[in-house]
């Protein structure tokens, strides 16, 4: 396995349109897979970012596609955050239900990980249980190897049964 890891913090969709090279560059990796875990920055956005998100998704997918031909490409739905540390983050549902439905209409493969942590207000327990940072948005160091670990039994669980 060679892994990869490309990105920036506060990175959106729209930011990968920023990056002159991005997408022709991409396929010099030559991935089997794309992961792509985006989504939780536009969720603590403005409105308009969240509406937004819908084109940019869409390009930035097609990109993905026309670049990589042939590399599977499995969308991660945001966390649960919160905004500033104490409201729920109400916008990771439109962002999420986006993504999900972007996924399915376009045959792409998604884990949804909201779902997975247990849904809305979910981070408040993983901050009780030492997963997640005081800020509500990222996780502990523990809390980021718990979410590698989960998305793995999935992506294993998944090749299991075929």
């Amino acid at each position: 396995i060679l892994y990869h890891m490309i990105g920036v913090n506060g990175a959106t969709h729209k930011s990968y349109f920023e990056s002159e090279f991005f997408f022709e560059q991409i396929n010099t990796l030559k991935p089997d897979l794309i992961i792509v875990s985006l989504g939780t920055n536009e969720s603590l956005g403005s409105q308009q970012t969240i509406n937004e998100m819908g084109p940019f998704m869409e390009s930035f997918y097609y990109s993905l596609k026309s670049e990589c031909k042939g590399a599977g490409i499995l969308i991660t739905t945001p966390p649960d955050t919160y905004k500033k540390r104490k409201y729920k983050n109400l916008s990771t549902l439109q962002v999420r239900a986006q993504q999900i439905d972007f996924a399915v209409k376009n045959n792409l493969a998604y884990w949804d990980l909201f779902k997975v942590m247990g849904g809305l207000g979910s981070m408040g327990k993983w901050g009780s249980a030492g997963l997640a940072s005081k800020d509500r948005v990222h996780f502990s160091q523990s809390g980021y190897k718990m979410q590698g670990q989960l998305l793995f039994d999935a992506l294993m669980n998944y090749y299991n049964e075929f």
